[in-house]
Parts: structure tokens; sequence; C-alpha cells
């Protein structure tokens, strides 16, 4: 029992850690590329979006977005969760 407790202690540590290290980015995009699902802001920084595992990738997460539009983006270093447009 007491294994199991902490057991749970540490899987909940490790989760928590893993949220308080996203990071999100505001900036206008300056290149897409759909195929490899990479978008690279005017600063210069690329971010690689991955899509989420349980669902089918039907279309690509970058279509609908825009050269020169302005996003959000949700990362943990080169890797993105979500990406969403601001007016």
């Amino acid at each position: 029992m007491k294994k199991t407790i902490l057991a749970a202690g540490a899987i909940a540590l490790f989760a928590s850690v893993g949220f308080a290290n996203a990071a999100e980015v505001t900036g206008r995009i300056k290149a897409l590329d759909e195929a490899d699902h990479l978008v690279t802001l005017s600063n210069g920084h690329q971010y690689n979006l991955v899509s989420d595992p349980g669902e089918p990738n039907l279309t690509s997460i970058l279509d609908g977005f825009h050269v020169g539009e302005r996003v959000q983006i949700i990362h943990n270093g080169s890797s993105a969760t979500g990406i969403s447009a601001l007016n």
C-alpha cells in the first residue's frame, strides 16, 4: 500500500513538472511547412507542432493559418502542443 501511494505521488510530481515547463510565445508567422508541421515565427524561432496521438491526423495542424498571421504557440522547447490565431 505504501509503495502504491509513493508511486502515485511520483507520477503526479513528474506530470506537474511537464506542465510547468510549458511556455507560450506570441508572434507573426514567417513561414509554414504543413507537410512537416513546422511554423517559423518572425523572430526566427521554429516550432514543430505535434498532434494528439489519440486523434487521427486527417488534415494538417497548420491548415487555415497563413504567413503574416499573429499567433500564440504553446511549446516546450522546439516542440509545440498548440497554436491559436490572435486578433
